[in-house]
């Protein structure tokens, strides 16, 4: 057997909403500050230049295959997690009526459509498919994706709207958060068209017009993407937290199903690196995200996850998380961003090559050593450090491989962590989240 833990106190909540709302500020004021400066780029020199271009660019929301493009990305799948976490939820703590019962199943699906925004965040998958139309209300050219999606989203904004009311509303805090959240995502493509029409209109630097387009883009970008993901999380957790009434989420699970289904979704994931891959060399040219960096990155920031609630408790062992494994998920979260932030597909930083080395070397390096010290040499560690062990290969190697390497990585360190925390029903051993 497997358990997974989950505790949702107002202290982690509160937590929670400073440290991703902080980021959240940083980086749409990262992204202010790297407009302003890209504008002059050509008036700065050496070291000062590089700069910009390889490290402030890192906090531009504007732009894809970056760091808070994969923060953004990844704020998304936190809440696909949290939506499976709110149906375990309800399914634990029984559904009186069945009208509720299978409404309940709707957190699936609210899961599987934030798991996909997660993906087209870092993919770019609507900008691609927005250029397929060739015909715009203004004469020819590609209609965009702001139009050619706005059946999908007028569908999913109603299915949101209307899951929060006939199952959310018990827990009014998590529907009026649901509300929020989808008025903030629907003007999302709204406030996109306003911006492409300045420019349409002419928005030269220091312009009125070129002020208030890189005004909306920091709206855009940051205050309404990054805020109304935010908003759908806390509606997760607040509503698990509600129908748990403060006790804790435990999952119970036979070990071999956990398995088979690590490996079917690293399968899936595999499969799906090359048929995306094979899509965005037959769709038009749109946005210059990556679809295969995704993988990796889910399956990393998945390890997190799966590490954090399952912590092992051994006779004797203080509460808490040990010190191994938050550094391990601290590595996979890092490890996470360097496949969604494209690093590795960099051979060189330039002026700054030396701290790309250094910085590798130690991702790599510490990766593998922290699965080692987790595993412990118990039953099943060979798998965590084989999966380490790949997993650190993928570094500084351009191209698909590398990617698939860290996504089949991921999956054998899941399987690894799984195994590690598996015990037997008679065992004293126990498993949790504290």
């Amino acid at each position: 057997m497997i358990t997974f833990r989950f505790h949702f106190s107002s202290g982690f909540l509160r937590k929670l909403l400073l440290v991703l709302g902080g980021v959240n500020i940083v980086l749409s004021l990262g992204t202010m500050v790297f407009n302003r400066l890209w504008e002059h780029i050509t008036e700065y020199r050496g070291i000062v230049q590089s700069f910009i271009n390889f490290f402030l660019v890192q906090f531009n929301l504007s732009t894809e295959n970056v760091v808070s493009s994969w923060y953004s990305s990844m704020v998304l799948l936190a809440v696909a997690v949290g939506s499976v976490i709110a149906f375990a939820a309800d399914r634990n703590a029984g559904i009186d009526a069945k009208s509720h019962r299978w409404l309940s199943f709707g957190w699936l699906l609210f899961g599987a459509v934030f798991a996909g925004l997660s993906f087209d965040e870092m993919a770019s998958f609507h900008e691609r498919l927005g250029m397929l139309s060739q015909l715009n209300f203004w004469g020819q050219g590609a209609l965009g994706w702001a139009y050619a999606m706005a059946p999908a989203i007028v569908i999913v904004a109603l299915f949101m709207l209307a899951f929060g009311w006939f199952h959310v509303r018990r827990v009014r805090p998590a529907f009026w958060l649901i509300v929020l959240g989808v008025a903030l995502f629907v003007s999302d493509p709204v406030l996109e068209q306003v911006e492409m029409l300045l420019l349409q209109a002419g928005a030269p630097p220091g312009s009125w017009a070129r002020f208030a387009h890189d005004a909306l883009v920091i709206i855009e970008e940051g205050g309404i993407e990054l805020f109304g993901g935010l908003c759908f999380l806390t509606a997760t957790i607040v509503y698990a937290a509600n129908r748990t009434k403060g006790s804790g989420l435990k999952i119970s699970m036979e070990s071999t199903t956990a398995i088979l289904a690590t490996r079917t979704l690293t399968a899936c994931s595999l499969a799906g690196m090359v048929f995306t891959s094979w899509a965005v060399r037959h769709l038009p040219p749109g946005d210059i995200g990556i679809p295969d960096n995704w993988y990796p990155a889910a399956g990393l920031f998945l390890l997190a996850v799966v590490l954090m609630a399952t912590e092992r408790k051994l006779s004797g062992e203080q509460a808490g998380f040990s010190r191994t494994t938050l550094g391990l998920a601290l590595a996979a979260i890092v490890f996470s961003a360097y496949f969604g932030a494209d690093t590795y597909a960099y051979l060189t930083w330039f002026r700054f090559d030396i701290l790309r080395q250094i910085f590798q070397t130690f991702l790599a390096a510490g990766f593998v050593g922290l699965c080692v010290a987790y595993a412990g040499g118990n039953r099943g560690s060979w798998c965590l450090i084989a999966g380490g062990a790949l997993t650190a290969l993928s570094v500084n190697v351009a191209g698909l491989f590398p990617a698939a390497m860290a996504t089949l990585g991921a999956g054998l360190c899941i399987e690894g962590v799984l195994r590690l925390n598996s015990f037997s029903p008679h065992s004293t051993r126990t498993t949790g989240l504290s």
